[in-house]
């Protein structure tokens, strides 16, 4: 089916600039140029009512760039969020899916997840 594309990314916690544990996945999909976003993690610990901010992140020479495409609250232990964007309208940049190289979810209380 052309038009459609899809796929799961695990998402691992990094602490100290060091991956660790697996805590969850994000779905994508984009079909017919509308890109659904659906992440679901656990996260022992995790404070509830804490804005988490969500990151594409793009690739270049010096380093990454992180683009924020949303935010979310968290709730106890865990934290959802689904997102809706046309491609090429990802938060307020015109980047489009093919562009990222991964997420980035970085919580109010400093914790870090990443694709």
């Amino acid at each position: 089916m052309s038009g459609y594309r899809r796929f799961v990314a695990y998402v691992y916690e990094y602490q100290k600039q060091k991956k660790g544990s697996n805590r969850g996945f994000v779905r994508v999909e984009n079909k017919n140029g509308i890109c659904r976003f659906q992440l679901q993690l656990q996260c022992p610990g995790l404070i509830g009512q804490m804005p988490c901010t969500i990151y594409g992140f793009i690739r270049n020479k010096d380093g990454i760039e992180g683009i924020p495409i949303g935010i979310c609250m968290t709730q106890k232990d865990e934290f959802r969020w689904e997102m809706e964007a046309k491609d090429g309208q990802m938060g307020k940049s015109r980047r489009k899916l093919e562009d990222f190289g991964g997420m980035v979810f970085r919580t109010e209380g400093g914790r870090f997840y990443a694709t």
